[in-house]
């Protein structure tokens, strides 16, 4: 677990992975904090024909590293499809002169928390949900055939106006683990910390079913940001994509 700030927000991170039944591990996941943006990510390298980690750890740290030198006058929206649309190169350089060269491909999902709104990403699967004081929300996806490495798929992008309070909890999990949770996820995803709540979402999936390979991760807000501001509904207050670009720079 740690934690971090943004704009006087401060927030704890917990991750929790386990290898399939099979003993094949081939989950990656990450966060990362720059300066007001929060990123996690998380990966699932078992879409290829051949199922690889590398794939996945691949796919996660071009996202990082992508996401981290975008422009700071893009939208994150724009960045993030920018991030994602590096992958696709990162996996195959990855498995040169491994079994998995040509075949490997991985299901990508990745979330960024910015002042006032909210953008996930995904391809080939993954799920992202907040839980608030008053219930749980799903940000929406579409069934998608592709996966990243196969040089084509583009990822779906939504971004969400949001207020985020303190209590409030971000769980990012790969489609394997949150396929057999995703009906009571508020109810599982309580526990005392985020690295607990992590390991709790993972082990009720495996309880559930769940035979693949699984990662969560959790992010919960400490302290409200500075500039507070009533919650609105999320269901209310769709952004359009990109936001606008002032003239000082800033969205």
């Amino acid at each position: 677990p740690r934690q971090d700030t943004m704009n006087d927000m401060e927030v704890g991170v917990g991750q929790w992975s386990e290898p399939g039944r099979s003993g094949d591990a081939t989950t990656a996941s990450a966060y990362a904090g720059f300066g007001d943006l929060h990123l996690v990510v998380v990966a699932d390298g078992a879409r290829g024909a051949t199922p690889a980690k590398s794939a996945a750890q691949a796919a996660v740290a071009a996202v990082t590293s992508a996401f981290r030198t975008g422009s700071p006058h893009m939208s994150v929206a724009d960045r993030l499809g920018q991030a994602f649309r590096s992958v696709h190169a990162a996996i195959q350089e990855a498995t040169v002169g491994t079994q998995a060269e040509g075949r490997a491909g991985a299901e990508l999902a990745a979330f960024v928390i910015e002042p006032g709104q909210v953008t996930f990403a995904r391809v080939g699967g993954g799920r992202l949900y907040v839980l608030e004081s008053h219930g749980t929300v799903s940000f929406p996806v579409t069934a998608s055939s592709g996966f990243a490495g196969d040089g084509s798929a583009e990822p779906d992008i939504v971004t969400r106006a949001l207020t985020l309070m303190p209590g409030d909890r971000l769980v990012l999990a790969t489609e394997a683990t949150a396929r057999t949770i995703a009906a009571d996820i508020g109810a599982l995803a309580h526990s005392s910390s985020p690295q607990l709540t992590a390991q709790a979402l993972v082990s009720a999936a495996r309880r559930r079913g769940a035979r693949g390979a699984l990662v969560a991760h959790v992010v919960e807000v400490r302290s409200e940001m500075s500039h507070r501001t009533r919650r609105p509904a999320l269901s209310t207050l769709d952004v359009p994509m990109p936001p606008a670009i002032g003239l000082d720079g800033r969205q």
